[in-house]
């Protein structure tokens, strides 16, 4: 983690907290769970990297690669980004993952409730519902249902496992 980009990386501890522009990162084989303060929270898959900014209206994820899944608490009042590429996903009370792979398309897979893409912070573009995916291409995005495949991915089958168990 690192709590500015003047400061250099260090290991996190259970239990730390991260103040607003806060960076935090996993490396090869670690993941991380970081819990809001409204209940909401994010659990990054490895080789991920966030910034954290949060407000009492919103928390906004930035995440220039890697992975990370999504519970977020049922706060009208609050609304919950997750920012990647030129593509940022708008939500209020639901679970989803954004993945962004390195050669590969920014992509969205929604677990319940719906999910709003942006691309730039400009208008609306697509809305993905439970069990859907969204592909967000240079131009386009791309809507399928979620597969048995996908829900077998390692992140994606260890996030329901952890969601099921709480």
């Amino acid at each position: 983690k690192r709590m500015s980009e003047a400061e250099g990386w260090r290991a996190a501890e259970k239990g730390d907290v991260f103040g607003n522009g806060a960076e935090v990162r996993t490396l090869a084989a670690a993941k991380a769970v970081i819990t809001f303060e409204d209940g909401s929270l994010a659990r990054l898959d490895e080789n991920t990297q966030i910034k954290i900014n949060t407000s009492k209206d919103s928390i906004a994820l930035e995440m220039p690669s890697g992975a990370v899944f999504n519970k977020v608490a049922k706060d009208v009042s609050r609304q919950y980004t997750v920012t990647t590429g030129e593509y940022n996903v708008r939500a209020l009370g639901t679970i989803f993952s954004v993945s962004n792979a390195e050669g590969a398309s920014p992509e969205l897979m929604v677990l319940e409730s719906e999910v709003e893409v942006k691309k730039n912070n400009a208008e609306k573009i697509d809305v993905a519902k439970t069990g859907e995916k969204i592909a967000m291409k240079k131009d386009k995005t791309e809507k399928n249902k979620i597969s048995k495949g996908d829900i077998d991915k390692k992140f994606i089958a260890w996030n329901i496992k952890e969601h099921q168990g709480r």
